[in-house]
């Protein structure tokens, strides 16, 4: 999931894919996946479908989804863009597009969670290619005919000037016309940087980047892990991967300026010491009264320190309430390395996605309920063992009575999966 160094970071995982493969072989012997969850696609069932699905996946009003794979199938592409249009009957196979495929100038390794709107464009980032091969924004429209490739527009190269961001690991916040966004690295301290890319004000125009924030090291956040998440006031949330008082990782606020053309102010809202989480990771929820719940992907109080769900509150004074939600344990059954946040439902139950551990060692599927004396008990709806998918990292998403979701490796191939589960 660190992406410091992008091309090792590539070669590393190709080079790990036939052992994961082999792994996946041995889990499944051991443990037998559940019988709620239905894989409703394997990468690799096509040649150039790729592999490596982090992003998750997106509905669209038919119930069509779209994803991206971090990896393409073949030396020339470097991931891509796709559809997976629902069956006319239940049960039948659904059937995937190939929308594009990303290499060099138009980007490269498409990490972050996409963006569709509701006339059909998908916007999102890779985590490099491009002009200075240090990351991009982009839009993709659809074709007027099913079954042709989309149109891949470039809106921004990373690394257009010094202190610039480089490397956007996560996806995008659309506010308005803008989006909001983060780089991991780059920035006046190469530590990452918070942006705003704004439209043209002509048609045919270039979009505009602008650095809210460029992250400083030391006590400061740095690296940062998340997508961003903004109140009603304008302010942003995230997280990072380090930094902080014990440099284990933060929560920070982006304050926006009271007079235009003034500086944001971000404040550190939280510093991960170790027992309350290490090493945050995965998008903040943000509930209606201030309070945002999240993810570490290590620490806490569970033996092998498989990582927390956390609540922070804010409080009078600007200070935050720290609540330890769920510590893994970071095995069996409830596994570890939470990576994507959580979602809620109604009832105020949480839900998310552990890339690691559980009964079948392939990472788990999890529910938290309060009980009745009002403590937070954790449900695993699905421990993965390999060919029903391994390593589940990214967020899941809702639909009607199911939720649908990634795996990163696993299925029958080896190279990720796309699956559903029932809301329990």
């Amino acid at each position: 999931m660190q992406r410091l160094h992008p091309e090792r970071s590539a070669r590393t995982k190709a080079q790990l894919l036939p052992l994961f493969i082999a792994l996946f072989i041995t889990l499944s012997a051991a443990s037998a996946p559940s019988q709620t969850l239905t894989t409703l696609y394997d990468f690799g069932a096509q040649q150039h479908d790729g592999g490596d699905p982090q992003s998750g996946v997106v509905l669209d009003e038919n119930g069509n989804l779209f994803g991206a794979s971090s990896i393409g199938a073949r030396s020339s592409s470097d991931g891509n863009l796709f559809e997976l249009v629902r069956p006319a009957h239940d049960g039948d196979p659904w059937t995937e597009i190939i929308g594009t495929q990303f290499r060099d100038q138009n980007g490269r390794f498409p990490e972050g969670r996409i963006i569709r709107t509701p006339a059909g464009r998908i916007f999102g980032t890779t985590f490099i290619g491009g002009t200075h091969d240090q990351g991009t924004v982009y839009m993709a429209v659809p074709p007027p005919t099913t079954g042709k490739k989309w149109r891949l527009t470039i809106l921004h190269n990373f690394g257009d000037f010094a202190g610039d961001g480089i490397n956007p690991n996560q996806g995008l916040l659309a506010v308005g016309k803008s989006f909001y966004g983060v780089t991991m690295v780059g920035g006046e301290s190469n530590t990452g940087t918070i942006f705003r890319l704004s439209p043209p004000s002509a048609p045919g125009g270039a979009w505009t980047e602008t650095i809210l924030y460029s992250f400083q090291g030391g006590t400061d956040a740095a690296f940062p892990s998340s997508e961003l998440v903004m109140d009603a006031q304008g302010n942003l949330y995230g997280t990072a991967l380090q930094g902080g008082e014990f440099n284990s990782g933060a929560v920070f606020q982006l304050v926006p300026p009271k007079s235009p053309g003034d500086s944001w102010t971000e404040i550190v809202i939280h510093s991960f010491s170790g027992p309350d989480g290490s090493s945050p990771f995965g998008k903040l929820l943000l509930n209606a009264d201030g309070s945002l719940y999240g993810t570490t992907t290590g620490g806490g109080t569970g033996s092998g320190q498989g990582g927390v769900v956390f609540l922070l509150t804010p409080q009078r004074g600007g200070e935050w309430e720290f609540t330890s939600v769920f510590n893994f344990s970071g095995g069996s059954p409830d596994g570890a390395s939470p990576f994507a946040g959580v979602i809620s439902d109604a009832q105020g139950n949480l839900y998310g996605t552990a890339a690691h551990g559980g009964d079948g060692g392939g990472g788990v599927v999890f529910k938290l309920s309060r009980n009745g004396s009002g403590q937070w008990v954790q449900t695993v709806l699905h421990s993965f063992s390999g060919p029903d998918g391994f390593a589940p990292n990214s967020q899941l998403t809702p639909g009607k009575g199911v939720f649908y979701g990634t795996t990163s490796l696993g299925g029958r191939f080896g190279s990720g999966t796309v699956f559903t589960l029932p809301r329990q």
